[in-house]
């Protein structure tokens, strides 16, 4: 008794493989069908019931609720008492700003310097001979505040004059060694 198996090859790239012939599988026809029919129910926020539950609302711990705006921890802060001694201080009445919002650097003459000396390289110049120059109050500045805080206002004010000084000898130290190099090398293309 000889059996005979029939094997059909299909062509492949290059013909390099080849697969033995299967009966087709239909993998689509074996699942079941989704129905294509939706039925639109009417929606009335009256209608829905406060004690149905749904399986994922279930288990984020999800309710439903009517408004778009409810929220969970809006009943409980409802239901908690605040104590007005716990509470952080209103901001409503007060003149100043809270200590965190003020600015650590007040703008100073190096300040501008750095910054216009980019459309004028000499205004680096000026700005560096500042760190040469010291810090000196007048007589009558700021003589509504004790001698504590004016001395540290212009021990603050220096250490940002300084800042920006010695910004602007960098840039005026970086910019004369980009200026030399223009100047070295269209030299030595001229010259060639």
């Amino acid at each position: 008794m000889s059996v005979s198996t029939t094997s059909t090859t299909r062509p492949a790239f290059f013909g390099l493989f080849h697969r033995a012939a299967t009966p087709e599988l239909d993998i689509e026809a074996q699942l079941p069908q989704p129905s294509l029919t939706r039925t639109r129910a009417a929606r009335s926020n009256a209608s829905v019931d406060e004690t149905a539950s749904d399986a994922i609302d279930d288990f984020f711990s999800a309710s439903r609720r009517a408004g778009t705006r409810d929220s969970r921890r809006d009943d409980a802060r409802a239901a908690a008492p605040i104590d007005v001694e716990d509470a952080p201080p209103s901001y409503e009445m007060s003149i100043e700003p809270p200590a965190y919002s003020a600015v650590s650097d007040q703008p100073t003459l190096a300040m501008y310097l750095f910054k216009y000396g980019f459309l004028f390289p000499l205004f680096w110049v000026a700005g560096a001979f500042i760190l040469l120059s010291p810090l000196q109050a007048p007589a009558d500045w700021e003589t509504t505040k004790p001698e504590y805080e004016r001395e540290e206002m212009i021990a603050s004010m220096r250490r940002a004059e300084l800042k920006w000084a010695r910004r602007c000898l960098y840039a005026l130290g970086l910019g004369t060694l980009l200026l030399v190099a223009v100047v070295v090398i269209a030299v030595f293309t001229m010259r060639s």
